[in-house]
């Protein structure tokens, strides 16, 4: 009835000007009126003209604007009484969808460019088409969150990560099986795969390709409509949710930074390396897509891509931070210095991708708390390299039982060949130590330490005084031994087996030959004073001094005296290790030439005075009885 109505004032608007023109048209007729007269009835008439020929017009493109407008209305509101998201319907569902809105907007800025101020029916159009596109948001707003949720692809990236466990030794554990002092470690094996050498790969695509070509035609159109607020908010909401689910499946627990600093070493340790893989995958497989999508969907509207990619990520960036500054800041045990420096060196090399990530004023926030987490990190790597020979020399675990190599000894040496690894970082973090180094090497006076810092690799001077801490260590677990032959065995073993991994590695690069002859030199030594102090009494019965003049029973007295002397020898050596075939062969050798050498000679002297049958051993007897020596 309204419509009927409001053409009817439109038919009535247009017979008045007609009846006007009629009566302009029989006035020109009459020949009476003067010339100016009959110029003014003509301008009236070419007037009536126009204004008949322009309400026309008006009125036939209006009437357009309904019919377009009603029928892009109905393709909106029918689906309001449909439950199921349009998407599910098939994407040209939702593009015929998105069309009939962009219709919508077109008429409505056609509407206001033509409306004319206090225009009734204009205005009621234009409400009526604001109303569909209300509509019509919500709606998007809606589907845009369905198809970010339902149209994600997997995240893996399109080149592998090295998964290889890191270990802090060389061929298994940094420490003997039966260890249980403060340095045992876990089993582990070292790095050694090709993809950590693979150029960067492209970034995944988190959302299926024809999902983000919906998604870009959503965003343009609510952008256009001014709902660019709401549609954002609903993007970041959603993506937040799914690098949130992104940190589940790589196995990071919401644990406090309390929680940390109270976790035993073994829970700590997995947790570290589980945070270092999940760090890497997260800002360069999960970041990286996530910048790429909000790259694609908002590439056409300024700096919403770079909004909106650090309101998504801020939240998971700051959890996996503050997991990483609470490690940091942990208590620096020895078994974490591995550790502290892989995990700087991950840091310093996802530098870049940060900076490429959040390179807008935007990220800057996150960016300089990224680079103030790598500080902290390499601050704490440098304190703990810097404290470990503190723990070296204080370590307080008992001596071995065979006097072979200590368990401390074993877990230095290896963990100095991983360390190797991180050299250029280690000298780069000891940079501001140089005079610390000067100082602590002149002052302490370990035998071999007091070497010219060398600025260009500080870290083989801190190698010295470290190794330095460890024989004054053993030293003093040396002196633990009730058997001084046993100290001796036991400096001999450790002392020789320093000397095999540096002389074996390129540790000798960074502790010279000098020092290696030095230490060769130290356990020769041992290995001579063992001799001396094990078999020297058992020789004195052999001496041959007087033995001419001797009476049988002085030489019988002699080879019982020998014998027991020998056997005791044997005995108290019985469970005594020397792992190293050359080095027990090279000191069998040296006791077979004092004891077998000179009982040759004092079996000749008896046989001389008849006494073969008191001779217990043949040297040959002998000889394969001290070819049994340290064999544990």
């Amino acid at each position: 009835m309204r419509d009927f109505a409001r053409a009817s004032r439109i038919n009535k608007g247009e017979d008045a000007i007609a009846a006007a023109q009629g009566i302009v048209k029989s006035l020109l007729a009459n020949n009476s009126f003067t010339d100016d007269v009959r110029i003014m009835l003509s301008e009236l008439d070419i007037h009536l003209s126009s204004l008949n020929s322009n309400s026309s017009s008006e009125t036939r493109e209006f009437t357009e604007i309904k019919s377009q407008l009603k029928k892009a209305k109905e393709k909106i509101v029918r689906w309001e009484s449909i439950k199921a998201m349009i998407w599910d319907f098939g994407p040209e569902m939702v593009t015929d969808y998105v069309e009939a809105v962009d219709e919508v907007l077109r008429l409505e800025d056609h509407l206001r460019s033509i409306s004319r101020e206090g225009s009734e029916r204009h205005k009621k159009i234009i409400d009526e088409a604001e109303n569909v596109l209300q509509i019509a948001m919500a709606r998007l707003e809606q589907e845009s969150i369905h198809i970010l949720l339902h149209s994600g692809q997997s995240s893996e990236p399109n080149k592998p990560f090295c998964c290889c466990e890191v270990n802090p030794a060389d061929e298994g554990s940094v420490v003997s099986a039966d260890d249980d002092s403060f340095h045992g470690s876990s089993r582990r094996t070292s790095c050694s795969c090709s993809e950590c050498e693979q150029p960067p790969y492209a970034p995944p695509c988190l959302i299926n390709p024809e999902a983000i070509l919906i998604l870009k035609s959503i965003v343009n159109v609510m952008f256009a409509a001014k709902y660019d607020h709401e549609f954002c908010e609903a993007f970041v909401r959603t993506r937040k949710e799914a690098l949130d689910d992104c940190l589940i499946n790589l196995r990071m627990e919401r644990l406090g930074i309390e929680e940390l600093l109270k976790m035993d070493w073994p829970s700590l340790e997995c947790n570290l390396k589980r945070w270092t893989q999940a760090i890497k995958t997260f800002v360069c497989v999960h970041l990286a897509g996530e910048k790429s999508l909000c790259d694609q969907i908002f590439n056409n509207h300024g700096c919403t891509n770079s909004i909106c990619f650090v309101n998504s990520t801020k939240f998971s960036m700051a959890y996996l931070m503050n997991f990483g500054e609470a490690i940091a800041l942990g208590p620096r045990r020895p078994e974490k210095l591995y550790y502290l420096l892989n995990i700087y060196v991950v840091l310093v090399g996802l530098c870049p991708q940060m900076d490429a990530l959040f390179s807008n004023d935007d990220g800057s926030l996150i960016r300089t708390e990224f680079l103030e987490l790598v500080s902290r990190f390499g601050d704490s790597a440098r304190r703990a390299f810097l404290t470990f020979g503190d723990a070296v020399l204080s370590d307080q675990s008992r001596e071995t039982v065979s006097g072979g190599i200590h368990s401390l000894t074993n877990y230095v040496m290896n963990y100095f060949k991983i360390l190797l690894k991180y050299r250029d970082t280690i000298n780069l973090l000891l940079q501001n130590d140089v005079v610390r180094v000067t100082n602590h090497t002149a002052e302490e006076g370990f035998e071999g330490s007091v070497v010219a810092p060398d600025t260009s690799c500080l870290m083989a001077c801190h190698l010295r005084l470290i190794t330095g801490k460890l024989e004054a260590n053993l030293k003093k677990k040396s002196r633990l031994y009730k058997d001084s032959s046993l100290c001796h065995i036991f400096l001999l073993n450790n002392i020789h087996y320093m000397v095999q991994k540096v002389r074996d590695s390129e540790l000798r690069h960074f502790f010279g030959d000098d020092w290696i002859k030095t230490r060769m030199a130290n356990y020769q030594l041992h290995a001579k004073y063992y001799v001396r102090e094990t078999w020297g009494s058992v020789v004195t019965w052999l001496r041959d001094d007087s033995l001419k003049s001797a009476v049988k029973e002085t030489l019988k007295e002699r080879i019982r005296g020998f014998n027991l002397a020998f056997e005791e020898a044997l005995k108290r050596q019985r469970g005594w290790c020397i792992r190293d075939t050359q080095l027990k062969d090279e000191l069998q050798a040296s006791v077979s030439q004092q004891v077998v050498l000179a009982y040759l000679g004092f079996v000749k002297r008896c046989r001389d005075h008849d006494l073969e049958r008191h001779i217990k051993y043949e040297a040959d007897e002998l000889q394969k009885l001290l070819s049994d020596l340290f064999e544990g």
